[in-house]
């Protein structure tokens, strides 16, 4: 992971977990919100305010989100897609996610923008 990271992971802040279900029932007791990313929500990433303290849940390529972690979501998202696939691999998707992220709350903090 940190040899694919370029150096950002220098960066950031990283947690690993036991329990990703039991994880975010804690993260929802400290006032986080927890949006999962699939292909199937009706609502898009566009139509949320990710300006909130939030967690981002993304599944498994090909699998998706586990039923119970989709259960613990707060809100579900779809990432909208143009053609014959029906989902963007893990990476490119939590890349696209945690722009659209900076973006609307850089347009928060300076509504000039």
């Amino acid at each position: 992971m940190i040899k694919a990271s370029s150096g950002a992971v220098a960066h950031l802040p990283i947690a690993r977990v036991v329990n990703i279900a039991t994880t975010l029932d804690t993260l929802k007791k400290e006032g986080i919100w927890v949006y999962g990313a699939t292909g199937e929500a009706k609502e898009l990433i566009y139509q949320l305010d990710l300006s909130v303290d939030l967690a981002i849940v993304i599944g498994a390529e090909g699998k998706g989100i586990r039923p119970l972690v989709k259960k613990k979501c707060d809100r579900l998202f779809a990432i909208p897609m143009r053609g014959p696939l029906s989902s963007f691999n893990a990476s490119v998707s939590g890349g696209m996610i945690l722009y659209e992220i900076m973006r609307q709350r850089s347009l928060h903090n300076n509504p000039s923008l």
